[in-house]
C-alpha cells in the first residue's frame, strides 16, 4: 500500500534504522462489508471532502482554487466539504470571496452512510498524509477517490482504475486529475466497485483486533 513510505520518513527523521519496526494500518470507522446504493440518477454529480478543516495539511484551499476555474464553474457539479477545525472561517471566507455557489462547507462531520448515500466520490487534495482513513472508508463504500500522490495514497488509488491520481501537489495538477475523472464520470460506479474490491485486499477486516494481537505477542515474548 506504500504505507512503508511513512516508515521510511520516520527512519529519516530519527536517523535510526528501526529494523524491527512495521507499519500498522489504522482502524477505519465503518464495517468491512458495508454496502451503499449508488446515488439515484436524478441526483446531481456530487463530490465530498471528508477531513479536518486544516488547509495546510488537507489542501482544501487548493480545491477551492480549482473550483473557481471557469470550466468547473460551468459544470453541474456540487462539492461538499465536511469536517470540523479552526480553519472553518478562513475557508468559508475564501469560498465567499471566490463566489463558489456550488461549494458547501459544513463545518461539522457527518455519518458516513449519510455522506455516501448522496455523493459519488471522495476528493482528497492533501499536501501530506499518513494514510487517510477517509480514503479507505470511501473505497469500502465503493466510491472512487480523486487524490494527490502523498503518503499511502498512491499505492491504493490506481489512476483510472480505482480512482484518479494527480501527478503532484498543486492546483494545476489537481485540476488535471479532476478533468480526467470528469471525462470518465459515466464509469464512476464501476471504478467505485473496483476500489471496493481493491481496498478489501489491502486492509484487514479487524485492524484493531490485529493490532492487539501483535501487542499481545510482543508482551509474551521472552526478554532478550
Amino acid at each position: 500500500m506504500r504505507v512503508r513510505e511513512n516508515l521510511e520518513h520516520l527512519r529519516s527523521y530519527l536517523a535510526l534504522p528501526l529494523n524491527q519496526a512495521e507499519v500498522i494500518t489504522n482502524a477505519y470507522a465503518c464495517p468491512f462489508e458495508v454496502k451503499c446504493p449508488w446515488p439515484a440518477a436524478s441526483t446531481p454529480v456530487r463530490l465530498a471532502v471528508v477531513s479536518r478543516l486544516n488547509p495546510l495539511q488537507k489542501g482544501q484551499d487548493l480545491l477551492l482554487d480549482v473550483m473557481a476555474l471557469p470550466q468547473w464553474r460551468a459544470r453541474e457539479l456540487h462539492l461538499t466539504i465536511f469536517g470540523e477545525g479552526d480553519s472553518y472561517d478562513l475557508l468559508e471566507a475564501r469560498r465567499a470571496r471566490l463566489e463558489l455557489e456550488k461549494v458547501t462547507i459544513t463545518g461539522r462531520p457527518a455519518a458516513l452512510a449519510e455522506i455516501w448515500d448522496r455523493h459519488h466520490g471522495l476528493v482528497l487534495p492533501s499536501r501530506f498524509e499518513g494514510q487517510a482513513l477517509a480514503m479507505i472508508e470511501a473505497m469500502l463504500y465503493a466510491r472512487p477517490v480523486i487524490a494527490t500522490p502523498v503518503g499511502g495514497t498512491a499505492g491504493v488509488v490506481i489512476d483510472g482504475v480505482t480512482g484518479f491520481l494527480a501527478e503532484h501537489v498543486d492546483a494545476s495538477a489537481f485540476d488535471h486529475a479532476m478533468e480526467h475523472a470528469w471525462r470518465r464520470r459515466e464509469e464512476w460506479r464501476q471504478i467505485g466497485e473496483n476500489a471496493a474490491n481493491h481496498i478489501r485486499q489491502k486492509v484487514s477486516p479487524s485492524p484493531g483486533r490485529d493490532f492487539l494481537g501483535k501487542l499481545g505477542r510482543l508482551i509474551n515474548q521472552p526478554a532478550p
